[in-house]
């Protein structure tokens, strides 16, 4: 298998006509060249990542708040999507504020 990448290879260099390290370079270029395809799966990728990041954040913001403020979970996420129109700001920061604002008020238990 191997040597029939290599005559592949070779029969591409001669037959092109070019010098054979010239086009090694072009091809080592052409496939390590952004794309418009992977500049949008990039982009795909960061906002599935801060989605991900923002549900974990309103999961535990929302326990926090159901046990704590004795809410349900649905008014628990009401709570926090007002507060976020309210104070104009993402709603993973208002979760965020609630997770840090709980763990400042959580006694430490140390043995």
């Amino acid at each position: 298998m191997d040597a029939k990448i290599a005559d592949r290879t070779l029969g591409f260099l001669v037959t092109r006509g070019d010098d054979p390290i010239e086009s090694i370079i072009r091809h080592v270029e052409g496939v390590l060249r952004e794309t418009s395809t992977r500049r949008t799966l990039q982009q795909i990728s960061r906002e599935l990542e801060e989605e991900v990041e923002e549900r974990r954040l309103m999961g535990r913001a929302k326990a926090i708040l159901q046990k704590s403020q004795e809410m349900s979970e649905e008014e628990a996420h009401a709570y926090l999507r007002v507060v976020s129109r309210k104070s104009r700001r993402r709603v993973k920061d208002v979760a965020r504020q609630v997770i840090e604002q709980h763990s400042l008020e959580e006694p430490c238990t140390t043995k």
